[in-house]
């Protein structure tokens, strides 16, 4: 009937719509089915297309003929959805086959929090577990058998195809998973349920049940102009386009290495929930962690810019450890500045007020879906703020306001207007607001301490065992005449602040290490001293101090000393920055809890360069009676690193208390660390030699006060997942790594950082003749826009450096072994053993064998009857007679074996040195090490 024409209008009708369903069921059974070439596509373009694009499936749909952007986010997504609670048939499904597809299909996910769900997700982390076991920190490229088949991908807007890791399953199975993912995972989804079942219901939602393609990635701002390394080649990257500007051979390497990074990051991606389950946890298990770091302040006098200098190490081990470049803006009369709540994690602040770094398009949201950051309380807005680069602090502005930061113990505590309090700043918020409104260090502190007092100041924490101790906060304030010291801690009321600022004396060097500095105070010298109006009146109603105490001692007062066992974890660094800037000073490395015995500040023998600073930052206490790189706690390679104290096994809180390590200046925690330099004569020539991670494993690269944005590798990544782009990432590598071989490796990472610093160092006076001229001849836009590049092209080369150094520290030192002579026939392999005192301590020397064969022979049962038989037959002495016997018999084994040792040691010897010249593999190195 459907081929004759019917003369029935009704009946011709329903033919055609009956024909219309038919046709478009065949349409959609052809869409349904994927092709091998379809496939491949899709794996290619899930590669190519960047994960920040802009509705990042739909661009991944254009390279997959047929097929839409839904048909490709669903294809992507279906081997980790079955269907539960529900019998499955035992038949495979017909478009399983032997290949790609996993034998499940696609199922509706059950409502969220549900016990259905629960039981889906849990399945889902043992399917993806036994699908994907390969670590994502193994490699830096996917190995021949993760490769799938190349396509052709000529259309693409890049010329470049980075290869594909398949995701095809283990065929070894999961008994053969012994990766360490694999065994945090495992302990995860046993003790931490919940937390497992929240992330990936959050996981879920985002991606499964979305429609939204913008919701399966994540954007970043444009990537800028950037040097690649060695060369004075500038690439341009646009919305994944690439267009080389010069081609030379540095430049193509680089493209490869970019390819490569490419590579790990899709491999992230695919081992995504496994390992964005355990950051989650573990960033939860750090983030009380404390926050403690240094501070220095220069006078202008003790400086070789003849400006102050100020410094942080920002000593944080879960903060987000982006910095950003906040815009000057102009607002209408009546705006009000929202204050926010602190937040030192990733992301510290989600919105469109501190630059784009912080835009909710720009965050990494593959883990959370944050939202932009709620105000706690507003303020009163000024007509014009400043601009200003930002981190956990405010840290340097376009005036050339820098700022420091130390969080301190403080003797009164209280909580944010959010959290049961009535206190609206805390020190960062504080210092946000003083970089957008004042010019000079005593506007500064002045606007800071009269907001707190009015509106109220809160600690790091409000809730804890450690209130008291993150109480209080040091902030080392400087302009480009004068250098000052601010401390603050909240007053007795909880709704106010107690404050207090000394002068550094010009010719003078000043630290703070996470406890108060300031002693008397004389506020009838106001050249040197300021403090808030309820400063004695707040002691006196506590009963912390009077008038016929004698003099008023700030610290003393209001600082909330450490426990004596621990008590040098502040003072000790202060002790070793005053000895480094003079080391004829007679200061005792012992102190009480408040360092009373110490000055404020001391006067410096010699003026000091920014380079001394960053030298004082990386500083361990190396040639002193505590030096972290000696001893059997820095174990047999000198390793500086102290973990953080942590509750395991039967080690007690009530234990740790009882013991310390010391805490050196440069520790392995660090998020960054800066120092400021200041041009009295021209603010455009004010910056920070930026550094992330540890101090002494990263390297200073200038950042210039007025650049329109941060360079791309230091405002890339989060703690979250490892990142190669991530200037902090590379310098974790580069400090765990050499950490292993501390004393052998670290000498090559010195020489990089050395040379990396001195060139950039010498570098500046050019760069800033050249700023001026483009700013005479062109403008002030065109002068920011070359400050901006110059910054670039240093952050990206001292990135690149970086890298390269890991590379060669992994290949130079490894399993013992320090591998040298790479450019002769045969390679060196030097043996990094132990050293004498260590292998001493650990009874490398003690004959264990000898001790358990002593033993055994002890606890053998003896023969009585026989002894005493042979007594009374010979009528001698028992006692005498078995002593000789067994001295007779036991000689002669030990000579022996002695004799035949030594004999089989001499012909190894003369064998060994014959067959060495033989062999074509590693050849026998003296025991000696070439310096760095």
């Amino acid at each position: 009937m459907l081929g004759i024409t019917s003369t029935n209008p009704a009946a011709e009708k329903a033919r055609r719509a009956i024909e219309a369903i038919r046709a478009e069921e065949l349409r959609r059974e052809a869409e349904a089915e994927w092709t091998e070439e379809q496939l491949q596509a899709l794996t290619q373009a899930k590669v190519h297309v960047p994960t920040t694009a802009k509705n990042f499936w739909k661009e991944v749909a254009k390279y997959v003929p047929g097929k839409s952007a839904d048909d490709c986010r669903g294809k992507s997504f279906e081997q980790f959805t079955s269907p539960v609670g529900r019998k499955t048939s035992g038949k495979r499904s017909a478009d399983a086959g032997d290949g790609g597809g996993q034998g499940v299909q696609p199922t509706k996910l059950f409502r969220a929090g549900s016990n259905l769900f629960k039981k889906q997700v849990r399945q889902f982390v043992q399917q993806y577990e036994k699908k994907h076991v390969d670590d994502v920190f193994g490699t830096r490229t996917p190995s021949k058998a993760m490769l799938g088949k190349a396509t052709n991908f000529d259309d693409l807007k890049s010329p470049v195809a980075a290869e594909t890791p398949s995701q095809t399953p283990n065929k070894a199975g999961d008994a053969d998973d012994a990766t360490p993912g694999r065994e945090l995972l495992e302990k995860v989804t046993t003790s931490k349920r919940d937390e497992v079942d929240s992330y990936l219901r959050n996981l879920k939602r985002s991606h499964l049940g979305s429609t939204d393609e913008q919701k399966l990635g994540f954007q970043t701002p444009p990537i800028r102009k950037k040097s690649q390394s060695r060369s004075g080649v500038y690439m341009v990257e646009e919305c994944g386009s690439r267009r080389l500007e010069e081609t030379t051979e540095e430049a193509q390497r680089s493209t490869a290495h970019e390819d490569r990074a490419t590579t790990s990051t899709t491999m992230l991606q695919r081992v995504l929930p496994r390992v964005a389950a355990m950051a989650l946890l573990l960033l939860q298990a750090t983030a009380n962690a404390e926050d403690r770091c240094t501070a220095i302040l220069v006078g202008a006098q003790a400086s070789t810019n003849n400006a102050p200098m100020t410094t942080h190490t920002n000593d944080c081990s879960s903060c987000d450890f982006r910095i950003s470049k906040v815009p000057a803006q102009t607002h209408p009369e009546g705006s009000v500045r929202e204050i926010v709540l602190a937040e030192g994690d990733y992301p510290r602040y989600v919105g469109r007020s501190r630059g784009s770094v912080y835009y909710p398009e720009n965050l990494d949201k593959r883990f959370y879906n944050w939202t932009e950051t709620k105000a706690i309380g507003t303020i009163p807005q000024v007509a014009k703020t400043y601009a200003y680069i930002d981190g956990t602090y405010g840290i340097i502005n376009e005036h050339q306001l820098a700022i420091g930061e130390s969080t301190c113990g403080a003797r009164f505590y209280t909580k944010p207007v959010t959290k049961g309090g009535e206190a609206l700043f805390d020190v960062a918020e504080l210092s946000r607001v003083a970089m957008e409104r004042t010019t000079n260090a005593r506007d500064a502190i002045k606007l800071m301490g009269d907001l707190a007092v009015k509106y109220g100041y809160y600690g790091a924490e409000w809730e804890g065992d450690g209130v008291y101790g993150e109480a209080g906060e040091a902030l080392t304030v400087t302009d480009p005449l004068e250098a000052w010291m601010f401390h603050i801690l909240p007053d007795d009321t909880g709704k106010s602040a107690i404050w207090a600022a000394q002068r550094v004396p010009d010719d003078h060097f000043c630290a703070v290490a996470n406890q108060f500095v300031i002693h008397e105070l004389d506020l009838n010298n106001t050249d040197y001293f300021m403090a808030s109006p309820n400063i004695y009146d707040a002691a006196i109603r506590n009963k912390i101090w009077k008038p016929e105490d004698g003099p008023f001692d700030f610290t003393r007062v209001y600082s909330s000393p450490r426990a004596e066992t621990h008590q040098y974890y502040s003072t000790r660094r202060v002790w070793r920055l005053f000895t480094l800037v003079n080391p004829e000073l007679k200061l005792s490395p012992y102190t009480d809890v408040y360092s009373s015995d110490y000055p404020f500040s001391v006067k410096a023998l010699k003026k000091l360069s920014p380079q001394d600073i960053m030298r004082f930052q990386r500083d361990h206490y190396e040639g002193t009676p505590f030096d972290m790189t000696k001893g059997p706690d820095s174990g047999p390679y000198g390793n500086p690193d102290r973990y953080d104290p942590g509750v395991n096994g039967d080690l007690t809180q009530k234990d740790i208390d009882r013991g310390h390590f010391e805490r050196a200046i440069s520790i392995f925690r660090a998020s960054y660390s800066f120092v400021s330099v200041l041009d009295p004569s021209n603010e455009d020539n004010a910056l920070i030699w930026f550094g992330q991670y540890a101090p002494h494993a990263t390297t200073y690269t200038p950042v210039y006060a007025k650049v329109s944005e941060i360079p791309a590798e230091i405002t890339t990544g989060s703690l979250f997942a490892f990142d190669r782009r991530s200037s902090f990432w590379i310098n974790a590598l580069v400090g765990n790594w050499v950490s292993r071989f501390y004393k052998y490796a670290h000498p090559f990472v010195e020489k990089v950082q050395l040379e990396l610093e001195d060139s950039a160092m010498s570098m500046q006076e050019d760069i800033l003749e050249q700023a001026a001229f483009v700013k005479n001849s062109t403008g002030e836009d065109e002068m920011v826009a070359f400050l901006t590049n110059q910054s670039a092209l240093a952050a990206a080369n001292s990135h690149q450096a970086f890298s390269d150094l890991f590379d060669f520290l992994v290949t130079s030192f490894h399993d013992g072994y320090h591998m040298t002579d790479f450019y002769s026939s045969h390679l060196k392999a030097i043996p990094l053993f132990y050293p004498k005192w260590w292998l001493e301590q650990v009874g490398f020397f003690a004959n264990k064998d000898a001790a358990s064969s002593s033993s055994s022979a002890a606890a053998a049962p003896s023969t009585p009857a026989a002894k005493e038989v042979s007594t009374k037959s010979t009528g001698t002495d028992a006692s005498s007679t078995t002593t000789a016997a067994s001295t007779s018999s036991g000689s002669f084994p030990i000579v022996s074996t002695i004799i035949v040792a030594v004999v089989c040691v001499g012909v190894g010897v003369i064998i060994g040195r014959k067959s060495a010249v033989k062999r074509d593999g590693y050849s026998p190195a003296p025991l000696n090490y070439g310096t760095a």
